[in-house]
């Protein structure tokens, strides 16, 4: 997932209860943040997904690749784990937001050698599970003669 602002369109910004909300619902863990006028933080990069969500103030976040962008109240950033970036406060004004920091969880394929394992493994399970099933009926008296 590539870098990527919301705008947002409407005349007033959400409440920052209704941010959380919405944050928590989509799976971050969201935690209240401020920066003072003037606030700059050089290139660093975060191990996990985060998103920033501006209750007032204005921040300006570069990405590379990807630019610069003004984040204003009720504009909303993600942020894909590892993408390099800084951020600094525009304006006279502290920036107060909400950020959403979500674990970036990687999937690894099976190498084929783990997936022939796993077959044989299935395999034999069921072969036991057949050989249960004769040892069962083995021990099962017969009718009488």
């Amino acid at each position: 997932m590539p870098y990527k602002v919301e705008k947002w369109k409407r005349p007033y910004p959400p409440s920052p209860a209704k941010m959380r909300l919405e944050l928590t619902a989509e799976g971050y863990e969201v935690f209240h943040w401020s920066d003072r006028p003037e606030s700059f933080y050089p290139r660093h990069k975060h191990p996990d997904d985060q998103c920033h969500w501006i209750i007032s103030g204005s921040l300006e976040i570069t990405v590379e690749p990807g630019g610069t962008f003004i984040l204003e109240a009720g504009d909303r950033d993600l942020m894909p784990a590892g993408t390099f970036h800084t951020a600094r406060v525009v304006g006279d004004e502290p920036v107060c937001y909400l950020v959403g920091t979500k674990e970036c969880v990687s999937v690894q394929k099976s190498e084929p050698d783990d997936f022939g394992m796993l077959l044989a493994f299935a395999e034999m399970a069921q072969a036991r599970e057949s050989s249960d099933d004769v040892e069962e009926d083995a021990a099962e008296p017969e009718g009488e003669p």
